[in-house]
């Protein structure tokens, strides 16, 4: 999934995981998050600065592909 695709969001609702963010670092026009849940890890791209801890984020279901191993 490319990181432009997943978006920190306020809540539940469809294709939203909830994940914890692990790590922050500020690029200078935006901030890279790191996100973690069970299983899974993933980096977001966002404006708005968070705080660590519990973030929900949206997956949109046309950017998710899975390949099996």
């Amino acid at each position: 999934m490319r990181t432009e695709r997943i978006h920190l969001v306020e809540g539940e609702g469809p294709n939203h995981l909830q994940m914890t963010l692990d790590a922050s670092l500020y690029l200078g026009s935006a901030w890279e998050y790191r996100l973690s849940c069970p299983g899974l890890s993933l980096k977001v791209h966002s404006e708005e600065r968070r705080e660590p801890g519990l973030v929900w984020c949206s997956l949109p279901k046309d950017a998710v592909w899975i390949f099996p191993g």
